[in-house]
């Protein structure tokens, strides 16, 4: 977490009384604001067409990237901002979010701040994915 340190056993007890309180708290938001809802015990995205199939990521440790586009394309497909579930740049995540480490690994939530920040072309408008780091060749007016 940035900006939040666990340096001292005070922290760390005040963090997890203060996480617990917000559990609880969202827990029961949700059950009120969701109360009367027809909402299923189970939902499986994949057999309803919002899941994209798994790729192979090779020597290449950009599973923060993959995982990263993935969760896009499937919150594009569920949400109705694509018609279908369309594949996005994995390629665009390790030549240009410089908060992470290209193949050398990184973390979802990072690469969720760069989509934030610079969007994320599909796939076929930037380039396929090559196992390994290139120089971002995107352009401002290309997001």
């Amino acid at each position: 977490m940035k900006g939040f340190s666990f340096d001292s056993k005070d922290q760390t007890a005040v963090s997890k009384r203060q996480l617990s309180l917000l559990h609880r708290n969202r827990s029961t938001t949700a059950e009120s604001e969701t109360k009367g809802l027809n909402i299923p015990d189970h939902k499986d995205w994949y057999k309803e067409g919002h899941v994209t199939q798994p790729y192979d990521q090779a020597g290449c440790g950009a599973c923060w990237a993959f995982s990263t586009a993935a969760a896009v394309e499937s919150l594009a497909s569920i949400t109705g901002y694509d018609d279908k579930i369309t594949e996005y740049s994995v390629q665009q995540l390790v030549d240009c979010d410089d908060d992470n480490y290209a193949c050398g690994g990184g973390w979802m939530y990072e690469g969720f701040e760069y989509v934030s920040e610079f969007g994320l072309l599909k796939k076929d408008d930037y380039k396929a994915f090559s196992h390994s780091h290139h120089s971002c060749r995107v352009t401002d007016s290309e997001l």
